[in-house]
């Protein structure tokens, strides 16, 4: 896990990269008041919620050979609620997939979701389970073959991370599921990633950051919600 800067320009590419990455983690990060975990929220003060169409269009000197509409989708899911002694509680869910049957064949999909609790001085804790499918293609040939592909299992990879206080770890696994299985039935890769990550040793951040930022999507918000500014940084 590291410390990074981003900047506005960056914003873009950032955004897009985590749309390939919900679902549920494994809970237990130790808190100052009580334990902080990606289910059994309470009922949420805001909740907004977005759904998005993914259209691919080919274009060789300005001009469009080809346009295809519903390739793929996303959704994104914000939830925020108070806590009694004035602090929040930020849940920020992300997933993004393509649909085989419009985009040749490919089957992609990848879900993040972030729980972040808030203190007036700045972040206490936060927790952040990760999901993606593994494309590993390195050239136009190797692309090509992932195009309807035969294979009946995929690589994923999996990632958790907590932060607490002024320290943070992480875990990342490998695992092969089901190439075939979709967006709706992310639940049950959620369970191979947890038997993934339960077989993976829990690494502590190499880093001093005081206080440390909040993990991606929560900073996204923060800038997206906060005065104009050229930086920001995440875990």
């Amino acid at each position: 896990m590291k410390v990074k800067q981003f900047s506005r320009r960056a914003f873009g590419r950032l955004w897009a990269g985590s749309a390939l990455c919900i679902g549920a983690a494994r809970t237990g990060l130790a808190a100052v008041e009580g334990r902080l975990e990606l289910e059994q929220q309470p009922r949420a003060d805001l909740s907004v919620e977005r759904h998005y169409r993914a259209d691919a269009q080919v274009i060789i000197l300005s001009m469009p050979l080809l346009h295809l509409t519903s390739v793929g989708g996303g959704s994104v899911r914000w939830r925020e609620w108070a806590e009694a002694n004035g602090g929040s509680q930020r849940l920020i869910e992300f997933l993004g997939f393509s649909a085989p049957e419009r985009a040749a064949g490919l089957n992609r999909l990848g879900f993040i979701r972030e729980l972040t609790r808030t203190a007036p001085g700045g972040i206490r804790d936060a927790i952040n389970f990760g999901l993606m499918t593994a494309s590993n293609e390195e050239s136009a040939e190797e692309a090509w073959k992932a195009l309807y592909s035969k294979a009946t299992e995929s690589a994923y990879t999996v990632i958790e991370g907590r932060i607490a206080g002024d320290a943070s770890t992480s875990a990342l696994a490998h695992f092969m599921g089901p190439s075939s299985i979709s967006a709706e039935r992310r639940g049950e890769l959620v369970m191979m990633g947890n038997r993934a990550l339960s077989a993976v040793p829990v690494q502590p951040a190499s880093f001093t950051v005081v206080p440390l930022p909040p993990p991606f999507l929560n900073a996204l918000a923060d800038a997206l919600l906060g005065p104009s500014q050229l930086e920001s940084r995440y875990v």
